[in-house]
């Protein structure tokens, strides 16, 4: 505190300290007030959680024998009503608090964000966040990419998940450890869109099945980054420019359409010239004029086999979702940066180094990969705000929402493995992913003025895939037997 208030505030502090030792809950609400109300303090919205925290000094200097007991049910039931209510892409009334002419990244902002939590808990979670990292990156990614597997580490995340969350309860008290947890399930719950919305990205751009998972670690650390700047401010001011959530909706009710209607064969119609696709395969192996021979030969076979193969496939009733390859160059976003980009976007994966950036004639592109993940990252940001709005409205605890929003954001990567492994055990067609679009995108563009439950929402998208899962897989079996 500055010098002018010390006293006065080391005053309030003792006397929310007496009120706490004697029960008097809302009389060290009330002081807790008065801390709240200096101008270098957390402002006069956090007096509740001022009020907890002094509650909780108390108990930790051996103040208060024992927290409030009747406190803990309310709390979960509490808890439980505002997971149960959440509203998705409706109005905010925490990020409306904030006044209009408060700059990102003002002081402010950092120091709520430094005094939402004690310094050793910041260094604590630091230190788990930096081990999950490591041991993602040296252990489970390395593990074979099967249904198996995938489903076991979406198991293992939500126990992480949940080992994390009671850390903060034995940490920082009962309320802080439900509301941790509270956020967790909200991340859960608010990931339908992106998980399907990164689904139609790789699709649409053919992402190599090998690639995937680097390209959703990159996402992942992005996500990461990007809820940083929402709890620094961002999310509040992204939220005043009103036509987001609508552009994204009509965007996704596009898709959902577009997926929905007949489409011609892939790889019959519209692919580049043989002289392009030859010029593709030299970008793949630089100047060595005979690999890069080679590869244009190889390409070019391909090309003749799939020709030779359209009509064989399309009387086996595949359409264009369900091709194994499309010609991912002639993709609207492609052919977009082709055209901004020149001869600096490089059509291919490189598959051997697994880089987003390749040097083609002595000269640095980018590559699909890079494309992918740039298109992943920009859903992330717009298609996470929502969330970030909610949390910032419940939670109003700057550690909570980040650390909750960084440990869920393993789990709804596992949970995209599980989804694409649905779609790919049971050949689900391009129109399952068409219904689902849509009805996220209708959601999105009433949202303001309909009340959307967030984990109704979730649940209907759930129970799409599965019925179509579920229709599939008896189908399959009747034509089995016939």
């Amino acid at each position: 505190a500055p010098q002018g208030w010390r006293e006065p505030w080391a005053a309030a502090a003792v006397a929310a300290v007496e009120a706490a030792q004697a029960q008097a809950w809302d009389r060290a609400r009330e002081q807790a007030q008065k801390l709240s109300e200096r101008p270098w303090a957390l402002g006069p919205l956090d007096s509740e959680d001022a009020a907890r925290r002094a509650g909780a000094l108390a108990g930790d200097a051996g103040l208060v024998g024992a927290a409030e007991p009747q406190r803990v049910p309310d709390l979960q039931e509490e808890v439980w009503s505002a997971l149960l209510a959440a509203r998705k892409g409706g109005p905010h009334r925490r990020a409306a608090a904030y006044p209009q002419s408060d700059p990102f990244f003002r002081g402010s902002y950092f120091q709520r964000v430094a005094s939402s939590a004690a310094g050793v808990d910041w260094y604590f979670m630091s230190c788990v966040i930096t081990l999950i990292i490591v041991v993602d990156l040296a252990v489970l990614q390395l593990l074979p990419d099967t249904s198996r597997t995938n489903m076991m580490l979406l198991f293992f995340w939500l126990l992480v998940g949940s080992a994390v969350g009671v850390e903060v309860w034995l940490r920082m008290g009962p309320e802080d450890g439900a509301r941790w947890m509270e956020g967790y399930i909200l991340e859960v719950l608010f990931s339908v869109d992106r998980v399907f919305v990164i689904y139609l990205i790789f699709a649409a751009l053919n992402t190599p099945r090998r690639l995937m998972t680097r390209a959703l670690f990159l996402v992942l650390l992005g996500s990461m980054a990007t809820r940083w700047l929402f709890v620094l401010g961002l999310a509040p001011a992204l939220e005043r420019l009103r036509v987001v959530p609508y552009a994204i909706g009509i965007w996704l009710v596009y898709c959902g359409t577009h997926l929905l209607g007949p489409r011609p064969m892939a790889g019959c119609a519209g692919r580049p010239p043989a002289v392009e696709r030859a010029a593709a395969a030299r970008c793949c192996c630089g100047d060595d004029g005979q690999a890069a021979a080679a590869a244009a030969a190889a390409v070019a076979a391909a090309a003749s086999a799939r020709e030779g193969d359209c009509a064989g496939m399309a009387q086996q009733g595949y359409s264009w979702g369900e091709a194994p390859m499309h010609d991912v160059t002639q993709s609207s976003v492609v052919c977009a940066l082709r055209w901004l980009l020149g001869g600096r976007l490089g059509e291919f994966y490189d598959e051997e180094s697994e880089g987003m950036f390749s040097t083609v004639r002595r000269k640095l592109v980018i590559n699909l990969l890079c494309v992918a993940v740039l298109c992943a990252l920009a859903s992330e940001l717009f298609l996470s705000l929502d969330v970030a709005l909610v949390k910032l409205e419940l939670l109003n605890n700057p550690f909570l929402d980040f650390t909750s929003a960084v440990i869920a954001s393993f789990t709804v990567r596992a949970i995209y493995f599980v989804v694409r492994d649905v779609f790919n055990l049971h050949s689900l067609s391009h129109r399952t992913l068409g219904i689902v679009l849509l009805f996220l995108g209708a959601e999105m563009l009433v949202a303001r003025v309909v009340y959307v439950n967030a984990a109704i929402s979730a649940g209907v998208s759930s129970a799409m895939l599965a019925s179509a899962a579920v229709c599939s897989s008896l189908l399959s079996g009747s034509s089995a037997k016939g």
